[in-house]
């Protein structure tokens, strides 16, 4: 079978009008999947045989509203993940929440998000990415709407627990299916829209939480406006394509063959098509269980992805951007309102990074801005450890016991207007620092690691092999939580910040020695890259360096125990 592709002309709007035509191979084929066509997109009267469109928008115009809508998932993630901070000032007085109580309001979102990775890649790969997606948005305005109508303590936590249920499935399907319908030059672009989104969310948290701090029962209007953008994503996912990856896998390649011509334009589609029919043949036999064997060096790719998802975590920036209103008040934003609104100032400096690393991360690589940016955070969260060695001593625990940061030593001395030439210094270092630390994370972590995710992973596996990776994401989330107060209340906040520096020192190399670049490639050409590429790569390319057995002979055997 094939498509025919013929230009009409353009419209008084200046609308470009296609027809196409399948041209079968057999009778009975060609009726079906004409069939197909005709269901999908109905032609106009008295040309039944052929498909007539309008393509006023181009195909990456396509892609990339697609890839903006299935990225309000992100919005939706960094909203629902960052208010809680704010509603619970209000939430603890409405239900008189006890400390454990409201750590528990906090650490449900983490665990219906870890229970939902152990059931997400499944869903998506029974189900399709497009299908899950918009399912996905129902769910999201379930738990937010549930919250804000919620009268009792148990429908909060259930609320919450829906929302991180929510928050799992959002944050792979949406990475898959970005990946999926994306160009190979564009992908870094499109699939860091979600991370995107994330920043973009929590922005809007901050803002939120401000506005309505102050309002009576403010706390329902923080979790049901959640409500309005997943809304508009499911509903606006409907006249989206599916992709064409998945559609292929189901045996319907008529239809892929048409998403295709929307995403690419007429040139490429057939070639497009045969790599995809080429990759799912040869990777079809593969199962779950091949995460674990040698098959295709798949327990390489989720040896990468897992501990890619545990360094993002273990490398501190949540908690870092959890206490930086306290580090903002060391600083001198002593009042909370005035405190707040530099931790939004932070958020903008997020966004704005992972604006820059939107834009060129197609271009200078994966590696490239992974390295950079562990690199940054290293140095920058060192700096803070260091200089707060000779700060007030900081407690982990308030007269409730929640996570908050008191300075416990006489501030008025710390805040004083007068203060000398040194300790002016070590301030403006730290808030400089706090800077670095977020615009490292938002070139490197952030976007990259979903990123990677999404590619590294053949397609009839992809969401499940995803979403495998994810529990270790969820679960490293939920242990860094539970354990954060015991590390402060041992080695104190310097030391929190010192521990988090030697895990992005491990992160750099990691990443250096086993992370591949993915740039440029189709998702085919990656997979099949995998499969030849030695585990370990990056080491040292000198002469010397190679012409010494123990080195080679060390190479070899971590190759072949990861492998």
């Amino acid at each position: 079978m094939a498509v025919h592709v013929r230009r009409l002309g353009t419209d008084a709007h200046g609308c470009a009008h296609e027809k196409v035509e399948l041209l079968a191979e057999s009778d009975d084929q060609g009726e079906g999947e004409a069939e197909v066509l005709r269901h999908h997109f109905p032609a106009p009267s008295g040309q039944p045989e052929l498909h007539q469109r309008r393509s006023c928008l181009g195909p990456f115009t396509i892609v990339c509203v697609a890839s903006g809508l299935a990225a309000v998932g992100g919005v939706l993630f960094g909203y629902d993940t960052g208010i809680v901070s704010g509603a619970l000032l209000q939430l603890k007085d409405e239900f008189n929440l006890s400390c454990f109580q409201q750590e528990l309001v906090v650490t449900m979102l983490l665990i219906g998000a870890l229970c939902a990775s152990f059931v997400a890649g499944f869903i998506i790969d029974r189900f399709g990415r497009r299908r899950t997606i918009i399912f996905n948005s129902l769910i999201f305005i379930g738990g937010g709407m549930g919250i804000a109508l919620s009268q009792s303590l148990l429908a909060l936590l259930v609320g919450r627990f829906v929302l991180g249920f929510a928050v799992s499935i959002s944050a792979i399907a949406e990475c898959v299916y970005i990946s999926e319908i994306s160009p190979a030059n564009k992908r870094g672009f499109c699939v860091s829209l979600n991370e995107f989104g994330i920043t973009v969310g929590l922005l809007l948290a901050y803002l939120v939480n401000f506005a309505f701090i102050t309002v009576p029962d403010g706390w329902r209007f923080m979790f049901g406006l959640s409500a309005i953008p997943a809304a508009i994503q499911g509903f606006s996912l409907l006249f989206m394509p599916s992709s064409p990856r998945f559609l292929m896998s189901r045996g319907r390649e008529a239809e892929a063959k048409v998403v295709l011509l929307d995403l690419r334009g007429p040139t490429g589609v057939e070639a497009e098509i045969v790599a995809i029919k080429q990759s799912l043949e040869n990777e079809k036999s593969h199962s779950i269980k091949d995460l674990c064997s040698g098959k295709d060096k798949m327990r390489s790719r989720f040896f990468i992805a897992s501990v890619l998802v545990i360094l993002q975590q273990v490398t501190g920036q949540p908690t870092v951007l959890y206490y930086a209103p306290t580090i903002f008040k060391l600083v001198g934003f002593v009042a909370d309102t005035a405190a707040t609104l530099a931790t939004v100032g932070l958020g903008v400096v997020k966004v704005l990074s992972t604006l820059v690393a939107l834009f060129c991360i197609d271009h200078a690589g994966r590696r490239t801005f992974f390295l950079c940016g562990t690199i940054v955070m290293a140095i920058s969260i060192c700096t803070m450890g260091f200089i707060t060695l000779s700060w007030p001593s900081v407690d982990a625990t308030d007269d409730c016991g929640s996570t908050q940061l008191n300075i416990t030593s006489n501030e008025r001395d710390f805040t004083a207007v007068e203060m000398s030439p040194t300790m002016q210094a070590q301030r403006w270092a730290v808030l400089i620092a706090l800077m670095l630390y977020v615009i490292g994370y938002a070139l490197s972590f952030g976007p990259g690691t979903w990123l990677i995710l999404s590619e590294i992973f053949p397609s009839p596996l992809r969401g499940r092999a995803t979403s495998a990776a994810t529990v270790f994401n969820w679960g490293a989330n939920l242990v860094m939580s539970a354990t954060l107060l015991s590390l402060i209340n041992v080695i104190g906040v310097p030391g929190a910040f010192l521990s988090y520096g030697s895990m992005c020192v491990l992160s750099v190399l990691f990443i250096y020695f086993f992370l591949p670049e993915t740039k440029g490639r189709t998702l085919e050409e990656i997979s099949e890259y995998l499969k030849r590429r030695p585990v370990i790569q990056g080491s040292c390319r000198s002469s010397c360096c190679h012409s010494k057995p123990v080195v080679r002979r060390y190479q070899m055997v971590l190759n072949e125990a990861i492998m």
